[in-house]
């Protein structure tokens, strides 16, 4: 899930709007007070006993030591961690730059001073922009026209999927608060939420940071999104492997913010998310070891792969900046779905849920066809197949204490890569996070659920997709096979 910025006490504590005191620091103030607050972090970790190996871990911060990594790039698309590696010393959690006034009440906290219990969120108006009107220019340090496109394709995205709207200037104007795109050499970085109470924000779009993922991610932080695996509740869900983990960043995936609204469900497909590589040692990434570990392991291989910002993001999104005041009436929407502020009779609803208010179950996009529908399953096995030429979904329910299994049998269809022209996409966890995609017969057919419901969407761009399976129920404690599926030209 997205997470919505509340600063944790004890953390980040923000209270109250920075004004026109000199935001940031220089950056080697930036870098020795970061050091500081890891060390301080390390020293908390000790002390609560979260960590076997906190201790060694002081050791190592304590230590004087000089940090120059190397960039690895596997693929054309790396990870903003992996972009950031040498960028280390002034970016907090991977990719967010603080403010001088956060490193310092951030320092003041951890080392035992004042304390702010009944002041850690944010506090209307502030923090937020406006979202009649966000505006932004390009500095003449992102001169590249390819760069500044990706971002107007970024931005325009956020304005087709909620109601905030930007305004391009060609230049900063005195006494308004904006964003500002460009590249001062520290990779892709983000303040978090409007710091700017008049005046310019960056948002770092280095050399590696012009990919859509990335450019959305960024503004993400800029709108007020911290990382996902910073929920309080990520314990649940992830676990750090420090084994594989830089010391430095050992503290990076214990839980640290509030979030605005923990109604909706923790989303290991959110725009936000940290891939399972991030922050790796030296020897973790020679032997390919993850450094974060999805206690839903389907997602194992998921988290921070998306390309864009998931229907929880944009529900989040769109309730945090209330959308919906420019409707006449509130309307009352179900199973996560959020009103719809360009049509405000209806609900915008995740995937698998239809209806003006999301209360029912989606079937099948076209009419004229079979696919889609609802199943009850029984202890014996029951054959599911269709023939998929738009989109569909097919809802499977279990008795209560029960899961579901399902086996795969047959699967014809272009495959394309991520499945994006067409599959299967399955939900064996939560209704409304995104699950995996098949558009091959998968090498491990046969797949359990974590919840009583199944939910299989079916969608074809081009050319139809075939399947055959079998589910039934099962006893919660049947074995389930705890990996995604692999094909034989899978990317």
């Amino acid at each position: 899930m997205m997470a919505l910025l509340l600063f944790y006490v004890g953390l980040i504590c923000v209270f109250a709007i920075p004004g026109n005191r000199d935001l940031e620091a220089p950056r080697e103030v930036t870098a020795a007070k970061l050091e500081r607050i890891r060390k301080l972090q390390a020293e908390r970790l000790a002390r609560e006993g979260k960590d076997q190996i906190a201790e060694n871990l002081i050791q190592k911060l304590i230590r004087p030591r000089k940090f120059s990594p190397k960039f690895y790039a596997k693929s054309s698309t790396p990870s903003i961690p992996m972009i950031n590696e040498k960028y280390t010393d002034v970016l907090y959690d991977g990719d967010i730059r603080l403010t001088n006034q956060q490193l310092d009440e951030m320092i003041n906290e951890l080392d035992g001073g004042r304390k702010f219990q009944n002041r850690g969120q944010i506090k209307y108006p502030y923090y937020m922009w406006n979202k009649a009107m966000i505006p932004y220019y390009f500095d003449e340090s992102l001169p590249d026209s390819e760069a500044r496109d990706a971002v107007r394709q970024a931005i325009k995205y956020y304005e087709e999927h909620t109601c905030l709207r930007f305004k391009e200037l060609d230049y900063p104007v005195n006494g308004l608060a904006m964003i500002e795109f460009g590249n001062d050499d520290t990779g892709c970085n983000s303040l978090v939420g409007r710091w700017y109470y008049i005046g310019a924000q960056r948002i770092n779009l280095g050399i590696y940071c012009r990919s859509q993922d990335i450019i959305l991610h960024e503004i993400g932080h800029a709108l007020g999104f911290v990382h996902t695996q910073m929920r309080p509740d990520s314990g649940s869900y992830v676990k750090p492997l420090d084994d594989n983990l830089r010391a430095r960043y050992s503290y990076a995936f214990r839980p640290k913010f509030h979030t605005i609204d923990q109604n909706y469900s923790y989303d290991y497909m959110s725009i936000m998310h940290y891939p399972e590589t991030a922050f790796q040692t030296k020897s973790a990434r020679r032997q390919n070891l993850p450094t974060l570990y999805a206690l839903i392991p389907y997602y194992q291989h998921l988290m921070g792969t998306t390309t864009e910002p998931s229907f929880i993001d944009l529900a989040m999104l769109n309730k945090f900046y209330r959308c919906e005041e420019s409707c006449p009436r509130k309307l009352a929407c179900s199973n996560g779905g959020y009103q719809n502020y360009k049509k405000c009779d209806e609900c915008v609803c995740a995937t698998g849920f239809t209806g003006p208010h999301c209360r029912k179950r989606a079937g099948s996009e076209n009419k004229e066809t079979d696919c889609g529908g609802y199943f009850q399953a029984v202890p014996q096995w029951t054959t599911l197949e269709s023939n998929v030429t738009s989109k569909c979904t097919w809802w499977i329910i279990a008795d209560e204490n029960k899961y579901i299994q399902v086996q795969f049998q047959q699967y014809t269809g272009a495959y394309s890569t991520n499945c994006l022209k067409g599959g299967l996409e399955l939900r064996f966890a939560d209704r409304l996070v995104e699950g995996f995609r098949i558009c091959q017969m998968p090498s491990t057919p046969t797949y359990v659920s974590f919840k009583r419901t199944v939910i299989i969407n079916g969608y074809a761009e081009d050319q139809p997709q075939y399947f055959r399976l079998r589910f039934r129920q099962v006893d919660t404690t049947t074995t389930r096979t705890d990996t995604l599926p692999t094909f034989q030209n899978n990317h």
